[in-house]
């Protein structure tokens, strides 16, 4: 068989909404995404890099209040990495970093209790699910925390941990009707990890934090955690949703690129079309000119990816 390519949820959604976006963004001799990204998506990749500080830390055991100031530091790095632009300084990533922090500084001091709730397993830890009929693709995940609930209603259980910064809170459609969630609590129930027995899997844990900025919120305005449940009988549908897209990815990903121009479907339109990120790529490549000096001022090479099958599904201590 030849060898297994990853094909992520990202990858199967972004597919649905247009197969030659995906391309640009996925396919091996591709693989770009936006130089300069809006505020929104540049203040959620932030945010989440702080986190990732903080939870690291305790997962290494280290003192609460030292993994938030860490975070803390980074963010205040951050700023001063603008305020030295001068006249050039971007004034809504400044704004952006000055909310994270006093919103963060806020979510450290609230969720104080972390540390007696959860063991932190993996912080940003790829884990794999593999089909059990022979494929030649695999599904990765990766995910923001990995905990195992120590204490409470679901002590014994090992959960993802997702971050969403997000506007508005979330209402249940969107947990429900979600493949990304049910996809990482299949693919933790596959993990193994050293000096301990295999998890028991049966709910994601979703941290939003909100963006929307409010006069004078409430913690209870700007936090909410979820934990979020879903019937074997949707885990295994969502699955088999998954498969029928990733079979055609897998396919697109082995063929050269002018190969996968003739095959694929770009999806042209005004929905599709008007916040895609490769809108003038697109538009360059259906007129059949150089697209060189598109790529060079608008994008880079995508910063997305994961290592290979055998490093994902190594056990991890």
């Amino acid at each position: 068989m030849a060898t297994q390519v990853g094909i992520s949820n990202t990858e199967a959604s972004n597919a649905d909404a247009c197969e030659l976006a995906w391309g640009f963004g996925f396919h091996p001799e591709m693989g770009y995404q936006l130089r300069d990204m809006g505020i929104a998506r540049r203040e959620g990749i932030t945010g989440h890099s702080a986190l990732e500080l903080h939870y690291s830390g305790l997962k290494n055991g280290r003192d609460y209040d030292d993994c938030a100031q860490d975070a803390l530091n980074f963010l205040q790095e951050q700023r001063v990495k603008e305020l030295m632009a001068g006249d050039f300084v971007d004034t809504d990533m400044l704004e952006s970093l000055n909310f994270l922090y006093a919103t963060l500084e806020k979510y450290f001091e609230h969720y104080r209790s972390d540390v007696d709730d959860y063991e932190f397993l993996g912080v940003e830890d790829f884990f794999s699910l593999e089909p059990e009929e022979e494929t030649d693709f695999y599904l990765p995940t990766r995910l923001d925390v990995c905990v195992y609930h120590k204490r409470g209603e679901f002590k014994g259980e090992t959960s993802p941990f997702d971050h969403k910064f997000t506007y508005d809170f979330w209402h249940r459609p969107k947990f429900v009707l979600n493949a990304q969630f049910p996809l990482y609590i299949l693919a933790l129930r596959s993990a193994r990890f050293v000096g301990k027995r295999p998890p028991i899997v049966k709910r994601v844990v979703v941290n939003e934090i909100r963006r929307r900025r409010l006069k004078a919120p409430m913690t209870s305005d700007l936090f909410k955690r979820t934990n979020f449940d879903y019937t074997s009988k949707r885990l295994q549908n969502v699955f088999n949703n998954h498969m029928k897209k990733a079979v055609h990815l897998a396919h697109f990903k082995r063929l050269p690129w002018e190969e996968f121009l003739e095959e694929s479907k770009a999806s042209l339109g005004s929905m599709a079309c008007g916040y895609c990120d490769f809108k003038d790529l697109c538009d360059i490549t259906f007129e059949g000119n150089d697209p060189s000096n598109v790529i060079e001022a608008t994008l880079k090479k995508n910063e997305y990816g994961y290592p290979p099958l055998e490093v994902i599904q190594s056990e991890r201590t």
